[in-house]
Protein backbone atom coordinates (compact mmCIF):
# COMPACT_ATOMS: atom_id res chain seq x y z
CA UNK A 1 0.00 0.00 0.00
CA UNK A 2 1.37 3.41 -1.00
CA UNK A 3 1.13 6.42 1.29
CA UNK A 4 2.14 10.03 0.78
CA UNK A 5 4.11 10.41 4.05
CA UNK A 6 6.12 7.97 6.17
CA UNK A 7 4.12 7.03 9.26
CA UNK A 8 6.72 8.39 11.67
CA UNK A 9 7.75 11.43 9.65
CA UNK A 10 9.64 14.02 11.73
CA UNK A 11 9.53 11.70 14.74
CA UNK A 12 5.75 11.76 15.23
CA UNK A 13 2.80 9.85 13.81
CA UNK A 14 1.89 11.63 10.57
CA UNK A 15 -1.50 12.25 8.94
CA UNK A 16 -1.24 9.92 5.97
CA UNK A 17 -3.20 9.46 2.76
CA UNK A 18 -3.46 6.27 0.73
CA UNK A 19 -2.39 6.94 -2.84
CA UNK A 20 -3.79 5.20 -5.92
CA UNK A 21 -1.45 2.81 -7.73
CA UNK A 22 -0.93 5.21 -10.62
CA UNK A 23 0.28 8.07 -8.41
CA UNK A 24 4.05 8.44 -8.65
CA UNK A 25 4.31 5.90 -11.47
CA UNK A 26 6.52 8.27 -13.47
CA UNK A 27 9.10 8.39 -10.67
CA UNK A 28 9.34 4.58 -10.62
CA UNK A 29 9.82 4.37 -14.39
CA UNK A 30 12.68 6.87 -14.51
CA UNK A 31 16.17 6.63 -12.98
CA UNK A 32 16.76 8.14 -9.58
CA UNK A 33 18.58 11.14 -11.08
CA UNK A 34 15.33 12.17 -12.79
CA UNK A 35 13.45 12.59 -9.51
CA UNK A 36 14.17 16.30 -9.26
CA UNK A 37 12.79 16.85 -12.74
CA UNK A 38 9.62 14.90 -11.95
CA UNK A 39 9.15 16.88 -8.72
CA UNK A 40 9.41 20.11 -10.68
CA UNK A 41 6.85 18.89 -13.21
CA UNK A 42 4.47 17.80 -10.46
CA UNK A 43 4.88 21.13 -8.72
CA UNK A 44 4.13 22.93 -11.99
CA UNK A 45 0.91 20.94 -12.35
CA UNK A 46 -0.08 22.00 -8.84
CA UNK A 47 0.74 25.64 -9.62
CA UNK A 48 -1.50 25.48 -12.68
CA UNK A 49 -4.48 23.96 -10.84
CA UNK A 50 -7.70 25.84 -11.61
CA UNK A 51 -11.25 25.66 -10.20
CA UNK A 52 -14.13 26.09 -12.62
CA UNK A 53 -17.91 25.60 -12.79
CA UNK A 54 -18.79 26.16 -9.12
CA UNK A 55 -22.49 25.58 -8.49
CA UNK A 56 -24.89 24.55 -5.72
CA UNK A 57 -28.09 22.55 -6.12
CA UNK A 58 -30.51 22.25 -3.20
CA UNK A 59 -31.89 18.75 -2.71
CA UNK A 60 -34.00 19.42 0.41
CA UNK A 61 -34.77 22.47 2.58
CA UNK A 62 -34.84 20.55 5.87
CA UNK A 63 -31.86 19.72 8.09
CA UNK A 64 -31.64 16.47 10.04
CA UNK A 65 -28.94 14.34 11.65
CA UNK A 66 -29.93 11.06 9.99
CA UNK A 67 -27.01 8.77 9.29
CA UNK A 68 -24.87 10.11 12.13
CA UNK A 69 -23.45 7.88 14.86
CA UNK A 70 -23.18 7.96 18.63
CA UNK A 71 -20.01 7.72 20.67
CA UNK A 72 -20.49 4.09 21.67
CA UNK A 73 -19.39 5.13 25.17
CA UNK A 74 -22.78 6.13 26.56
CA UNK A 75 -26.41 6.27 25.45
CA UNK A 76 -26.26 9.98 24.62
CA UNK A 77 -28.56 11.70 22.07
CA UNK A 78 -27.31 11.47 18.49
CA UNK A 79 -27.04 15.20 17.85
CA UNK A 80 -24.67 17.93 16.67
CA UNK A 81 -26.30 20.45 19.02
CA UNK A 82 -24.02 21.51 21.89
CA UNK A 83 -26.95 22.49 24.16
CA UNK A 84 -28.64 19.11 23.68
CA UNK A 85 -25.47 17.24 24.59
CA UNK A 86 -24.75 19.53 27.54
CA UNK A 87 -28.29 18.96 28.94
CA UNK A 88 -27.67 15.22 28.66
CA UNK A 89 -24.28 15.55 30.38
CA UNK A 90 -25.84 17.41 33.33
CA UNK A 91 -27.82 14.29 34.07
CA UNK A 92 -24.71 12.10 33.82
CA UNK A 93 -22.30 14.15 35.95
CA UNK A 94 -23.66 14.52 39.54
CA UNK A 95 -22.04 17.90 40.26
CA UNK A 96 -24.44 18.75 43.10
CA UNK A 97 -24.26 15.34 44.79
CA UNK A 98 -20.62 14.30 44.47
CA UNK A 99 -17.82 16.52 45.85
CA UNK A 100 -15.34 15.04 43.35
CA UNK A 101 -17.46 16.24 40.40
CA UNK A 102 -16.67 19.79 39.25
CA UNK A 103 -18.61 22.10 36.93
CA UNK A 104 -16.05 21.80 34.11
CA UNK A 105 -16.78 18.06 33.84
CA UNK A 106 -20.23 18.72 32.35
CA UNK A 107 -19.08 20.40 29.10
CA UNK A 108 -16.14 18.00 28.86
CA UNK A 109 -18.50 15.01 29.06
CA UNK A 110 -20.54 16.51 26.21
CA UNK A 111 -17.41 17.16 24.16
CA UNK A 112 -16.03 13.66 24.71
CA UNK A 113 -19.12 11.95 23.27
CA UNK A 114 -19.39 14.47 20.44
CA UNK A 115 -15.78 14.05 19.28
CA UNK A 116 -15.86 10.26 19.68
CA UNK A 117 -19.00 10.11 17.52
CA UNK A 118 -17.24 12.11 14.78
CA UNK A 119 -14.27 9.73 14.98
CA UNK A 120 -16.64 6.75 14.64
CA UNK A 121 -18.16 8.28 11.50
CA UNK A 122 -14.73 8.96 10.04
CA UNK A 123 -13.71 5.36 10.77
CA UNK A 124 -16.89 4.12 9.08
CA UNK A 125 -15.92 6.16 6.00
CA UNK A 126 -12.73 4.14 5.69
CA UNK A 127 -10.02 5.83 7.74
CA UNK A 128 -9.32 7.20 11.21
CA UNK A 129 -9.35 10.26 13.44
CA UNK A 130 -7.65 10.55 16.81
CA UNK A 131 -9.65 12.67 19.29
CA UNK A 132 -9.50 13.66 22.94
CA UNK A 133 -11.27 16.07 25.31
CA UNK A 134 -10.75 16.99 28.95
CA UNK A 135 -9.14 19.51 31.29
CA UNK A 136 -5.80 20.52 29.72
CA UNK A 137 -4.39 21.67 33.09
CA UNK A 138 -4.88 18.43 35.09
CA UNK A 139 -4.79 15.65 34.00
CA UNK A 140 -4.06 17.11 30.55
CA UNK A 141 -5.41 16.55 27.05
CA UNK A 142 -3.49 14.64 24.38
CA UNK A 143 -4.51 12.41 21.48
CA UNK A 144 -0.99 11.08 20.97
CA UNK A 145 -0.32 13.47 18.08
CA UNK A 146 -0.75 16.84 19.77
CA UNK A 147 -1.56 18.14 23.22
CA UNK A 148 -2.30 21.27 25.21
CA UNK A 149 0.49 22.67 27.32
CA UNK A 150 -0.49 22.22 31.00
CA UNK A 151 -1.36 25.71 32.27
CA UNK A 152 -4.01 27.12 34.59
CA UNK A 153 -7.08 28.58 32.93
CA UNK A 154 -6.48 31.98 34.56
CA UNK A 155 -2.99 32.16 33.04
CA UNK A 156 -4.34 31.37 29.58
CA UNK A 157 -7.17 33.89 29.89
CA UNK A 158 -4.75 36.64 30.94
CA UNK A 159 -2.59 35.88 27.90
CA UNK A 160 -5.48 35.21 25.52
CA UNK A 161 -3.96 32.07 24.00
CA UNK A 162 -3.40 28.40 24.80
CA UNK A 163 -0.32 26.54 23.56
CA UNK A 164 -0.60 23.45 21.35
CA UNK A 165 2.44 21.15 21.15
CA UNK A 166 3.15 18.10 19.02
CA UNK A 167 3.86 14.64 20.37
CA UNK A 168 7.61 15.19 20.12
CA UNK A 169 7.40 18.29 22.32
CA UNK A 170 7.81 20.89 19.56
CA UNK A 171 5.57 23.92 19.98
CA UNK A 172 3.39 24.32 16.91
CA UNK A 173 0.97 27.17 17.50
CA UNK A 174 -0.86 29.45 19.87
CA UNK A 175 -4.61 28.87 19.95
CA UNK A 176 -6.86 31.86 20.65
CA UNK A 177 -8.59 31.15 23.93
CA UNK A 178 -11.50 30.91 24.21
CA UNK A 179 -11.66 29.80 20.60
CA UNK A 180 -10.71 27.13 18.07
CA UNK A 181 -8.47 26.77 15.03
CA UNK A 182 -6.83 24.28 12.69
CA UNK A 183 -3.47 22.78 13.70
CA UNK A 184 -1.61 22.10 10.46
CA UNK A 185 2.06 21.28 9.91
CA UNK A 186 3.75 19.81 6.82
CA UNK A 187 2.73 16.30 7.92
CA UNK A 188 -0.23 16.86 10.28
CA UNK A 189 -3.88 17.82 9.81
CA UNK A 190 -5.85 18.68 12.93
CA UNK A 191 -8.10 21.03 14.90
CA UNK A 192 -8.35 22.13 18.53
CA UNK A 193 -10.65 24.19 20.77
CA UNK A 194 -10.42 25.80 24.20
CA UNK A 195 -13.68 26.73 25.99
CA UNK A 196 -15.49 26.88 29.37
CA UNK A 197 -12.80 28.65 31.41
CA UNK A 198 -12.82 28.57 35.20
CA UNK A 199 -10.06 29.55 37.66
CA UNK A 200 -7.82 26.55 37.02
CA UNK A 201 -9.69 24.15 34.74
CA UNK A 202 -11.08 24.61 31.24
CA UNK A 203 -12.34 22.34 28.46
CA UNK A 204 -9.91 21.44 25.68
CA UNK A 205 -10.46 19.25 22.61
CA UNK A 206 -8.02 17.99 19.99
CA UNK A 207 -8.66 16.20 16.71
CA UNK A 208 -5.98 14.76 14.40
CA UNK A 209 -6.25 12.87 11.14
CA UNK A 210 -4.45 9.54 11.36
CA UNK A 211 -5.38 8.53 7.81
CA UNK A 212 -7.40 10.60 5.36
CA UNK A 213 -10.65 9.08 4.15
CA UNK A 214 -10.56 9.16 0.35
CA UNK A 215 -13.76 10.20 -1.46
CA UNK A 216 -16.04 9.24 1.48
CA UNK A 217 -19.60 8.08 0.76
CA UNK A 218 -20.88 7.83 4.37
CA UNK A 219 -22.11 10.82 6.45
CA UNK A 220 -19.58 12.54 8.74
CA UNK A 221 -20.59 15.36 11.08
CA UNK A 222 -18.40 18.43 11.29
CA UNK A 223 -17.02 18.88 14.82
CA UNK A 224 -18.87 21.56 16.80
CA UNK A 225 -17.72 22.65 20.26
CA UNK A 226 -19.87 25.39 21.77
CA UNK A 227 -19.94 28.11 19.07
CA UNK A 228 -16.90 26.78 17.24
CA UNK A 229 -17.54 24.65 14.14
CA UNK A 230 -14.45 22.85 12.91
CA UNK A 231 -13.35 21.50 9.53
CA UNK A 232 -13.27 18.07 7.97
CA UNK A 233 -10.27 16.82 5.99
CA UNK A 234 -10.80 14.27 3.21
CA UNK A 235 -8.66 12.83 0.45
CA UNK A 236 -9.37 14.06 -3.09
CA UNK A 237 -8.35 10.92 -4.97
CA UNK A 238 -8.85 10.56 -8.76
CA UNK A 239 -9.11 6.98 -10.02
CA UNK A 240 -6.68 7.58 -12.89
CA UNK A 241 -4.45 10.33 -14.34
CA UNK A 242 -6.53 13.14 -15.83
CA UNK A 243 -6.38 16.82 -16.77
CA UNK A 244 -9.88 17.40 -15.39
CA UNK A 245 -11.68 16.20 -12.26
CA UNK A 246 -15.42 16.59 -11.79
CA UNK A 247 -16.16 16.80 -8.08
CA UNK A 248 -19.43 16.67 -6.13
CA UNK A 249 -19.72 17.43 -2.42
CA UNK A 250 -22.90 16.54 -0.52
CA UNK A 251 -23.61 18.88 2.41
CA UNK A 252 -26.33 19.15 5.04
CA UNK A 253 -26.45 22.52 6.80
CA UNK A 254 -28.58 23.81 9.68
CA UNK A 255 -28.71 27.26 8.04
CA UNK A 256 -27.74 29.07 4.88
CA UNK A 257 -24.02 29.72 5.02
CA UNK A 258 -20.75 30.02 3.11
CA UNK A 259 -18.39 27.02 3.05
CA UNK A 260 -14.64 27.51 2.62
CA UNK A 261 -12.66 24.92 0.64
CA UNK A 262 -8.86 24.49 0.65
CA UNK A 263 -7.01 21.99 -1.51
CA UNK A 264 -3.71 21.11 0.15
CA UNK A 265 -0.64 19.39 -1.25
CA UNK A 266 -0.08 15.82 -0.07
CA UNK A 267 3.66 16.54 -0.05
CA UNK A 268 3.28 19.39 2.44
CA UNK A 269 -0.10 20.05 4.08
CA UNK A 270 0.86 23.65 4.82
CA UNK A 271 0.87 24.36 1.10
CA UNK A 272 -2.59 25.48 -0.06
CA UNK A 273 -2.87 24.81 -3.80
CA UNK A 274 -6.24 26.49 -4.30
CA UNK A 275 -8.95 27.87 -2.07
CA UNK A 276 -12.48 29.02 -2.81
CA UNK A 277 -15.84 29.61 -1.12
CA UNK A 278 -19.36 28.59 -2.01
CA UNK A 279 -22.78 29.47 -0.58
CA UNK A 280 -25.10 26.64 0.44
CA UNK A 281 -28.74 26.90 1.58
CA UNK A 282 -30.32 25.39 4.68
CA UNK A 283 -30.96 21.69 4.26
CA UNK A 284 -29.28 19.20 1.94
CA UNK A 285 -27.44 20.39 -1.16
CA UNK A 286 -24.74 19.37 -3.59
CA UNK A 287 -21.74 21.54 -4.46
CA UNK A 288 -20.24 20.76 -7.87
CA UNK A 289 -16.98 22.01 -9.35
CA UNK A 290 -14.28 21.06 -11.84
CA UNK A 291 -10.52 21.01 -11.31
CA UNK A 292 -8.23 21.55 -14.30
CA UNK A 293 -4.45 21.12 -14.60
CA UNK A 294 -1.86 19.55 -16.92
CA UNK A 295 -2.00 16.55 -14.58
CA UNK A 296 -4.04 16.33 -11.37
CA UNK A 297 -2.46 14.52 -8.42
CA UNK A 298 -4.22 13.29 -5.25
CA UNK A 299 -4.78 16.13 -2.77
CA UNK A 300 -6.09 16.77 0.73
CA UNK A 301 -9.34 18.76 0.84
CA UNK A 302 -10.20 20.90 3.88
CA UNK A 303 -13.87 21.96 4.16
CA UNK A 304 -14.77 24.65 6.71
CA UNK A 305 -18.35 25.62 7.67
CA UNK A 306 -19.11 28.89 9.43
CA UNK A 307 -18.82 29.01 13.22
CA UNK A 308 -22.03 28.34 15.08
CA UNK A 309 -23.53 26.17 12.33
CA UNK A 310 -24.29 22.46 12.36
CA UNK A 311 -23.20 20.64 9.21
CA UNK A 312 -22.75 17.14 7.81
CA UNK A 313 -20.61 15.96 4.91
CA UNK A 314 -22.78 13.30 3.25
CA UNK A 315 -20.39 12.35 0.43
CA UNK A 316 -17.42 13.50 -1.66
CA UNK A 317 -17.00 12.09 -5.13
CA UNK A 318 -14.35 12.56 -7.83
CA UNK A 319 -14.60 11.57 -11.49
CA UNK A 320 -12.56 10.03 -12.98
Amino acid sequence: MKFNIDRRSAGVEASRMKLPDWAGRAQKMLPGSAGTVIDKISGLDEDELRVRGLSTNQDSSSFDSSGLMGSGLYDEPVSLDSNTLRDWARGEVPVEDEPDCADWMVPVQAQVVHMKARANEYDRAGSSLSVAAGDPYVPGVSNGKMAFSSEEASTIQDRGTATIITADGRETMSLEAPGADTVITPNHLGWASATNFQEQQFAGTVMSVEELTNNPSEPIGFPKIEGNTGPLFVGHSPSRPSIINRTSVGIKSSTAQTLDFKLRSTRNYERVLRQFSQDVPKGKSTVDFRLLAAGISPMAMEINPEDGTKAVLTDYSVFP
